[in-house]
């Protein structure tokens, strides 16, 4: 696990402790909210003076399907300050609103085959597996864009926070 920062954005990205085969490894110093990383990130997020926090987590917290998302990963990212969550391993796009308030990006739809959603999650606000895509993110003091392009260069989704 590290942070940056990036311009006017502080990335954390957490190791989530995770195989591909979705099966546990041993992160040496945690994967709970209340672990050494989890403590770590609280304590970074919060002296952070940059202008949009991201957290990147290999796996989703939250997503539609049988998984439901990792539960473990389910830190309290919106409390601590972060803007939003992006992740991967699911081969597909989606956008949830996590209930603890935060935006959670799924952006696992750049290569491989794309995966079958399954049920929806009720967390679900865009949900999208038809083409190939990737995710275009641009800030500036007042705004943070994520616009989610198909390999088509279609618009699918998108996404703007704003600060006062």
């Amino acid at each position: 696990y590290y942070d940056f920062v990036q311009g006017n954005i502080h990335w954390f990205i957490v190791d989530g402790g995770y195989m591909s085969d979705r099966t546990t490894i041993d992160q040496a110093d945690g994967i709970a909210f209340d672990s050494v990383q989890g403590e770590s990130f609280k304590l970074k997020m919060a002296l952070s003076t940059a202008r949009w926090k991201i957290v990147v987590v290999g796996f989703p917290p939250y997503a539609s399907g049988v998984s439901g998302g990792y539960s473990v990963l389910r830190w309290p990212f919106a409390t601590w300050g972060a803007d939003l969550v992006m992740s991967g391993d699911l081969h597909v796009y989606e956008r949830l609103t996590a209930p603890e308030g935060y935006p959670l990006i799924i952006g696992g739809w750049s290569g491989r085959s794309l995966d079958d959603f399954g049920a929806t999650s009720p967390y679900s606000v865009v949900r999208y597996n038809a083409q190939f895509g990737a995710i275009r993110l641009t800030s500036n003091c007042d705004e943070l864009t994520v616009e989610a392009i198909n390999l088509a260069g279609t618009i699918v989704d998108t996404l703007t926070l704003e600060k006062a």
